[in-house]
């Protein structure tokens, strides 16, 4: 989280891609702290680490990357203006 904050900061964007329940607590608090209030986080439906569902399964883990596709790019081309903090 805090590599992506400080490559916007640099004006080089990035995506942060985490598990929900790290992305709701630890993730947004660390945006927060930082001056990014809203930065916006992709999340995958996991409360930490892999979930059993995923282990040994590349086409389950294939398909998550595909659901949050969208999102990253959509992260990764937002307008500068909507990460930036305020000065």
């Amino acid at each position: 989280m805090l590599d992506a904050l400080t490559m916007e900061r640099r004006g080089i964007p990035a995506a942060v891609i985490a598990a929900e329940k790290l992305a709701t607590t630890t993730g947004k608090a660390m945006a927060r702290m930082q001056g990014f209030p809203d930065y916006p986080i992709v999340t995958i439906p996991s409360d930490m680490g892999v979930p059993d569902e995923y282990r040994g399964k590349p086409e389950a883990v294939e398909r998550l990357a595909d659901s949050a596709c969208e999102r990253v790019v959509a992260v990764l081309t937002c307008s500068a203006a909507e990460l930036t903090p305020p000065a």
